[in-house]
């Protein structure tokens, strides 16, 4: 496939503990050379060393973190991607949005029991 052929994605830049804006998102060419630099598959960091870990490995209550990015947000990550790593800035906003969710459910569950 050619570089030309490569789909343009958006890729977000934000600073740690900071939501990225609008005028923080920038859109980049998708290129072979671009996908050998990210180290992270979800918010696409190509800084080699940010601190990252396995999206296969063992996360809250012993599920694999990918199984709670594909619960928590749709997005499967396949062990034959390009990357399989997370970053450690992206692994706390899953551990904060994982905890809401089990929350949430917890709270739907206890609700649905009261009304039975």
């Amino acid at each position: 496939m050619k570089e030309e052929d490569l789909p343009k994605i958006t890729m977000l830049k934000a600073a740690p503990a900071r939501k990225a804006s609008a005028q923080q998102q920038q859109t980049r060419t998708l290129t072979v050379e671009s996908l050998r630099r990210i180290v992270c598959c979800l918010c696409f960091e190509t800084k080699a060393d940010v601190a990252r870990v396995s999206a296969f490995g063992a996360f809250a209550d012993q599920t694999f973190l990918s199984d709670i990015v594909r619960t928590c947000f749709g997005v499967d990550i396949d062990e034959e991607q390009f990357c399989t790593d997370v970053c450690e800035q992206c692994l706390v906003q899953i551990e904060i949005t994982w905890q809401f969710y089990r929350k949430v459910n917890a709270n739907a569950s206890a609700l649905k029991d009261l009304y039975r």
